[in-house]
């Protein structure tokens, strides 16, 4: 039976104003930098992928158009206090690592964030931290740095491909806390949005991300990208 590998991806982000706070600090000085875990094939893989803060930028993006708060603990604002106002959050605040606060464990997203940053910036020799130019300058360069890794399991026990595919279907077949919501193992609900995109025959994206891009195309007098006459929902 084929072995398939273990692979690790940690990438850097330029948007630093949108940044996670180190722990107990006013100013942000990383941004959210997503790490990505892959192994085994199809149904049995297991790939887990997440950012180290509790919501990413975008979350903030689309609920500020609508005038919506933010949820509670998403976001601080530029005294490093917790902000539910995502104006205040996109106006130089940044966003909670994740765990929140440090009584709900944050200072464990915090380390998680300063892991990446050291993958990402110290040994790729690449910027880091407040030394990364915030997104939009562009009087010179992001210099991000990014990490791969590739770890081969047969150089390791062997019956890997067997004994991860029991891990996941034991995890699986946990007894859920709700009936209607099945356990799931990290990689399902990707795998599940795929599913649907494809039965769609595309991407389905949210009425403000098609508005603002449609906004920007009218702006610069071009084509607009997205169609809005397939809603799926209001």
């Amino acid at each position: 039976m084929a072995t398939y590998p273990l692979g690790s991806t940690e990438c850097h982000s330029q948007t630093r104003l949108l940044s996670s706070s180190p722990h107990e600090a006013k100013s942000a000085r990383w941004a959210p930098t997503p790490s990505v875990w892959r192994s085994s094939q199809q149904r049995r893989q297991f790939r887990p992928g997440h950012g180290n803060v509790r919501r990413r930028s975008g979350k903030g993006g689309a609920v500020r158009p609508q005038r919506r708060r933010n949820p509670d603990r998403w976001g601080l604002d530029a005294a490093g206090k917790m902000s539910s106002d995502p104006s205040k959050v996109l106006s130089g605040g940044g966003l909670v690592p994740i765990g929140g606060s440090e009584a709900t464990g944050g200072y464990k997203g915090y380390g998680l964030g300063m892991m990446v940053e050291v993958f990402c910036g110290i040994l790729a020799g690449a910027e880091y931290s407040n030394r990364i130019r915030t997104w939009k300058v562009t009087d010179k360069v992001a210099n991000l740095g990014q990490c791969f890794v590739a770890i081969n399991p047969e150089n390791f026990a062997s019956g890997f491909t067997d004994r991860m595919s029991d891990l996941m279907s034991i995890q699986r077949n946990l007894d859920p806390s709700d009936p209607d919501a099945p356990v799931l193992a990290a990689g399902d609900p990707e795998r599940a949005n795929m599913k649907k995109c494809e039965e769609l025959g595309g991407i389905p994206y949210h009425i403000n991300v098609v508005n603002h891009m449609n906004n920007c195309a009218q702006r610069i007098g071009v084509t607009e990208l997205l169609p809005v006459d397939k809603l799926l929902s209001n």
